[in-house]
């Protein structure tokens, strides 16, 4: 039973290592379409998951929600919530997240 036990412990490991990996990856690419928005956060000095990195460089790609959905492959609640921690995270109270990325920032 503790064999099977481990298998899957490090199947799990390997997922999770896989999926941000990938994230890495998609981390890089974005740094590379768009390196003003790392610049900015390197001065601002915020610590963002590499799942908000991307989605931010997303919106400030005009990528629509319905492509955004199909990138990270997730529900409309999911998006939601990504979009709510990353606004909470650059410390956007009150402003909204589109606005802020594509105008504001630029």
């Amino acid at each position: 039973m503790w064999i099977l036990q481990t298998v899957l412990a490090v199947l799990s490991w390997l997922f999770s290592w896989r999926y941000y990996r990938n994230y890495l990856l998609l981390v890089e690419g974005c740094q590379i379409v768009d390196p003003e928005f790392f610049n900015w956060l390197k001065k601002q000095d915020f610590q963002l998951p590499p799942r908000d990195i991307v989605l931010c460089v997303l919106i400030r790609m005009y990528k629509k929600k319905e492509e955004i959905l199909s990138i990270f492959c997730i529900t409309d609640g999911t998006y939601r919530t990504m979009r709510s921690r990353a606004r909470k995270r650059l410390g956007l109270d009150d402003k909204d997240l589109d606005i802020f990325l594509q105008k504001e920032l630029k």
